[in-house]
């Protein structure tokens, strides 16, 4: 097993946000905020048609604002790529489910307006932190790997025992799902309905264990590839990695960053991949 390394660090902050990413920050940050004008404005309005247009309205009056300052803040993007903690971009939106939801469930019923606004800012405000996500680690690693050389580079899923783990949470959400459907339709079980929310949030999360990830490993760090993305891991925050009959593993320093997986046989040059891996993190 390999040791830390010491190689790597972080990209200098030096690219400009650009006007795609802006619109994006911009977005997300009016369905973080909007929702919460129009519930204050339920203490005064009652007219739904109302509510929906202040809720248009301070969308884009968020999304402007918000779109402005980013596009005029160089570095913002890979500032971000490089953090941790830029996965609570998220998990922030479903802030607004808790409102629709929880409040219910302890005897508040919020105006029927807000609940839908609520669950729209969550579905479509998680979709686009994710996004910002993607695009935020992408332009980190567009920095941090200028002029960075390749050392070993394959292709892998994740392990085949995790695909049948991801495969097994899907099949189960959906059975929940379908329950709840039934339970709901034939029976009338009140808010039985919302057990088909279980499969919305599994299925995004289980589907990248079945599709292939570029990996490489470069200069200045470990890159996870995908069709749309790119993640770079400095060598310094590469930990370990073992190599068994079934999987790869490649482990970090935080306990909270979750390893890189990779199936064994997908991996065409076993050796060379090794050699760079043990070549990077004994330097």
């Amino acid at each position: 097993m390999a040791t830390r390394a010491a190689l790597g660090g972080h990209p200098s902050n030096t690219e400009r946000t650009d006007v795609e990413y802006a619109l994006a920050a911009g977005a997300y940050v009016s369905l973080l905020f909007s929702p919460a004008v129009v519930l204050a404005l339920t203490t005064v309005l009652v007219d739904a048609a109302a509510l929906y247009v202040s809720f248009i309205c301070a969308i884009a009056l968020f999304a402007g604002l918000i779109g402005w300052l980013v596009v005029d803040r160089p570095g913002l993007a890979v500032e971000l790529g490089r953090r941790d903690a830029s996965w609570m971009l998220v998990v922030l939106p479903a802030g607004w489910f808790l409102v629709a939801f929880g409040s219910s469930a302890v005897g508040v019923e919020p105006p029927g307006v807000v609940v839908v606004l609520s669950v729209l800012a969550t579905g479509v405000g998680t979709t686009l932190g994710g996004l910002l996500i993607v695009m935020s680690r992408t332009r980190y690693a567009a920095v941090g790997l200028a002029g960075a050389d390749d050392r070993a580079r394959w292709e892998a899923r994740w392990p085949r025992r995790w695909r049948r783990i991801a495969l097994g949470a899907v099949v189960v959400s959906f059975v929940v799902g379908g329950i709840g459907i039934v339970a709901d339709i034939v029976f009338g079980v009140e808010r039985a309905l919302e057990l088909y929310y279980v499969s919305v949030f599994v299925l995004p999360l289980a589907t990248p264990a079945f599709n292939y990830r570029t990996i490489r490993a470069t200069d200045v760090g470990l890159v996870v590839e995908y069709p749309v993305a790119r993640h770079l891991r400095p060598w310094s925050a590469v930990e370990s990695y073992t190599l068994s009959e079934a999987a790869l593993v490649v482990r970090f320093d935080a306990p909270w960053r979750p390893a890189l997986r990779c199936d064994r046989r997908d991996i065409e040059d076993v050796s060379g991949t090794v050699a760079a891996l043990d070549a990077a993190l004994s330097s």
